[in-house]
């Protein structure tokens, strides 16, 4: 008889995690040579996730600075400077103290004749106290922009350390000429020349001041080195711009004529050369006169300023029917908006039409020189022969012009009519914008000019309000930022 299969039930194994066994990893007869290779590779993930939660962001933030300053720089180079401050302003957004960003911001504002070169620099000057460069081109941008104080307190604290230096000598030259020093200036160019001899700008400067010298033979070794650097590209215009103003002081037509010839034709004119021009041949020849007029006034319309600066001169020079009738054959977006609407105004002043005056600043809005559109001080009935009006548009002739070229300065002399008390007092309104900077003199000179012009008509009415709305004119210069950023 066959035998009973005894059947025998064995206890199941308990997991606590079911289905652990189908990967290989979590088997009990794992390698120690494998468990070794995992622990070694958490712990490295490990470490990179620590180092690249701490120096992350640090690497990010220095690749993302590195890209704007190279765009920087090369916006700069391609001379657009309001995307060349954007970019450096975005980076001092990430780095308050970034030495290369502060140094394109310098750099872009100087290009763009801004006022605020002189904060750039002086950031700039502070990051490197001991970089004579640096402290040197602080105070060359704080005398470009009249701030004599900044430009003598930065000269004497390198004083001891760059007196062997031509560049500080240079600086400090024209640190003699802002405070009326001639002779120290002179003496100045003169230090430089000697210590740097090679130099052609170091000699331009001491030529072009002592062409001007009673002393005939430093004029005439001034003349020779300012025809020899008429050959020289970058002095090319400059020289000959001094040159024409000496032949014209020397009363030399022949020379003068070519010299302007020479100065029209030049790649580097500018518009100031052309009223310099302008003023030459309305002395020595009616047909050039008229025929350099016609060819600079298309010149003049391209630019604001430069049709201000035209319109100012014609008004200056007997021309003032002229800019009248030339205003006809502008645009609009040229004419109502200063500083054209300002010397349109000033030439119905000079002839007297009262009544187009009215109407010229009745409405619109001239900006910071609404002062003179709200104005009404001429009465029909005003017998008073008022001297043109000045306008802020003369300083930038002025400025375009270098050092040695003082005619256009000789034929923008203005004086008020020397008859009576009136006179002597509307001329003594003049001295408070002597000491303010640039942009707050502009304002403050046409205020004056109405000023004194409305003292000699005795209407002082008109005079008590435009007195009071100048009085509350903010007329400070912009703090340099001593922080950080």
């Amino acid at each position: 008889m066959p035998e009973k299969i005894r059947r025998v039930r064995r206890k199941r194994r308990s997991q606590s995690f079911p289905g652990v066994e189908s990967f290989p990893s979590f088997r009990l007869d794992l390698p120690p040579v494998r468990v070794a290779l995992y622990v070694a590779a958490a712990a490295v993930a490990v470490l990179l996730l620590v180092l690249f939660g701490t120096y992350g962001s640090k690497l990010y933030t220095g690749w993302h600075e590195s890209r704007l300053l190279k765009r920087a720089t090369a916006m700069l180079e391609k001379k657009d400077f309001v995307a060349a401050n954007q970019l450096a302003r975005q980076v001092l957004e990430h780095r308050r103290d970034s030495l290369p960003a502060f140094y394109i911001l310098a750099e872009a504002t100087e290009k763009q004749n801004s006022e605020q070169t002189v904060s750039w620099r002086a950031q700039v000057a502070r990051l490197q106290p001991d970089n004579i460069d640096s402290q040197l081109n602080l105070a060359s941008a704080a005398l470009r922009f009249g701030q004599i104080d900044l430009a003598r307190k930065t000269l004497e604290r390198v004083a001891p350390r760059t007196q062997d230096l031509a560049a500080f000598h240079v600086v400090a030259g024209w640190l003699a000429r802002a405070e009326g020093n001639l002779p120290e200036q002179e003496q100045q160019f003169a230090i430089a020349v000697k210590k740097d001899p090679k130099n052609d700008l170091y000699k331009f400067n001491l030529a072009a001041l002592q062409i001007r010298s009673q002393d005939s033979e430093k004029s005439a070794q001034a003349r020779d080195n300012l025809e020899r650097l008429t050959q020289v590209p970058e002095f090319h215009t400059g020289a000959l711009r001094a040159l024409l103003n000496d032949a014209v002081d020397r009363n030399d037509l022949q020379t003068a004529d070519r010299f302007a010839q020479q100065l029209q034709m030049s790649p580097e004119v500018s518009f100031g050369d052309y009223l310099l021009c302008l003023n030459f041949y309305r002395k020595l020849d009616a047909r050039k006169f008229d025929a350099l007029l016609e060819k600079v006034k298309p010149v003049a319309a391209r630019n604001s300023s430069d049709l201000g600066l035209l319109m100012d001169w014609m008004i200056e020079n007997g021309l003032a029917s002229e800019v009248v009738r030339w205003i006809d054959k502008l645009p609009d977006a040229a004419t109502t908006k200063p500083p054209a609407a300002i010397a349109i105004a000033a030439a119905f002043v000079e002839q007297k039409n009262w009544s187009r005056l009215r109407r010229w600043t009745r409405s619109g809005s001239w900006g910071e020189g609404d002062y003179f559109r709200l104005i009404r001080l001429w009465p029909r009935g005003n017998h008073v022969n008022p001297a043109p009006m000045p306008s802020s548009t003369r300083s930038g002739a002025l400025r375009s012009i270098s050092p040695p070229s003082n005619a256009i300065a000789k034929s923008n002399s203005h004086a008020l009519p020397a008859s009576g008390i009136w006179q002597s007092k509307a001329k003594n309104f003049g001295c408070g914008s002597r000491g303010l900077p640039p942009a707050a003199a502009k304002r403050s000179t046409h205020c004056i000019g109405f000023i004194a012009r409305t003292m000699t008509s005795k209407n002082f009415t008109t005079c008590s309000s435009v007195c009071t709305k100048l009085r509350l004119t903010r007329l400070e210069s912009p703090i340099i930022s001593r922080g950080s950023g």
